[in-house]
């Protein structure tokens, strides 16, 4: 009697071990399910774009008012859509964004106009790609910087050539409306006579008097003009937070504005939602104003979420946490200039 209560003693315990096990394993099924749920939803925001991008600013200078950069694509995945240039001058930024394909182990050269500063000002650049990810265009980090030392003038840049945007083995010569010159490639549009000099691909007289730049401009308060002797006036630059279109400064506006409505992650700052946002087109690459708030940046959009099942609205988000509040009043502007209106 006592043999089979001890073996009914040992046996209770046994499957009370073997319960104890099922039951470690069923928790940890369950937590597995959760984490591999939070990878999942993760994984589908980060593409393998996001760690295999390559590119290299091999150079970079200030050449006739722009800044001019040659840029070299390594090796890995992804297909870019646009770059987005940085421009830095002491502790300000402005950005431009050029819609640009580039290959792997490509090389183009790139022009990138100065809105905001002088050039000659502008210490260093920096590009950042904007690619496809499952279908949806994504802005990538930065990728690399480069810092401006050399300016240059005159009608062929430096480094041969043109001075567009893809320059070098796919450059395209071209030579209409010019005698003389450049013909963006490195190789010539002619030269002039004794007594003429060329001028935006045009010969003009030595003995030219060129009209005043009143009288070349016009009415025309800003941008540039080629007087009678074919030589480039300035009519004037707009003041900060104006735009020249056909020669005459206006305010620019924002092409969209309304009130932060919600925050996350909690109130972080990194993402906001209105109903003010457009469900249809993107505003990544532009930047967002918050007059009134505690947030006094002009912050470039890294992300823009439309709406999805569960959600009314569109949200757009930045690259680090922010100072806004719900209730915060937002503009939208497609470059910088808006914000330091």
């Amino acid at each position: 009697m006592k043999e089979v209560i001890r073996n009914k003693s040992g046996l209770s315990a046994i499957v009370i071990t073997l319960i104890l096990i099922l039951l470690s394993l069923v928790a940890i099924g369950i937590v597995w399910v959760v984490i591999s749920r939070i990878i999942s939803d993760a994984s589908s925001d980060v593409g393998l774009e996001a760690f295999t991008l390559s590119l290299d600013i091999t150079n970079a200078y200030e050449y006739n008012g722009n800044i001019v950069a040659n840029l070299k694509r390594n090796v890995g995945e992804g297909e870019i859509t646009k770059l987005t240039f940085l421009l830095y001058k002491d502790e300000e930024t402005e950005s431009h964004t050029v819609e640009s394909s580039i290959n792997q182990l490509e090389s183009k050269k790139f022009t990138i106009p100065v809105s905001q500063f002088n050039s000659t000002d502008i210490d260093k650049i920096a590009v950042a790609p904007l690619y496809l990810s499952s279908g949806e265009e994504k802005q990538g980090d930065i990728l690399d910087s480069f810092t401006i030392t050399k300016s240059y003038t005159g009608l062929t840049p430096p480094d041969g050539g043109d001075e567009g945007t893809g320059g070098g083995e796919d450059c395209t010569a071209n030579c209409t409306g010019k005698v003389c010159g450049s013909d963006g490639c490195g190789g010539s549009c002619g030269t002039c006579q004794s007594g003429f000099s060329c001028s935006s691909g045009l010969c003009i007289s030595d003995t030219c008097t060129p009209d005043s730049n009143e009288t070349t401009c016009g009415t025309s308060n800003c941008g540039t003009k080629l007087n009678n002797c074919g030589q480039i006036v300035s009519c004037g630059v707009c003041s900060l937070g104006q735009i020249c279109s056909d020669g005459i400064c206006s305010e620019i506006t924002p092409i969209n504005s309304g009130t932060v409505e919600d925050l996350w992650p909690g109130d972080s700052g990194m993402y906001f939602g209105s109903s003010s946002l457009s469900t249809e087109t993107s505003y990544v690459g532009y930047y967002a104003k918050f007059p009134g708030s505690a947030e006094t940046s002009c912050l470039l959009i890294v992300l823009h979420r439309f709406p999805t099942e569960g959600y009314d609205k569109s949200h757009i988000g930045f690259s680090f946490s922010t100072a806004l509040a719900v209730n915060d009043n937002y503009e939208i502007y497609p470059t910088i200039d808006g914000c330091s209106a």
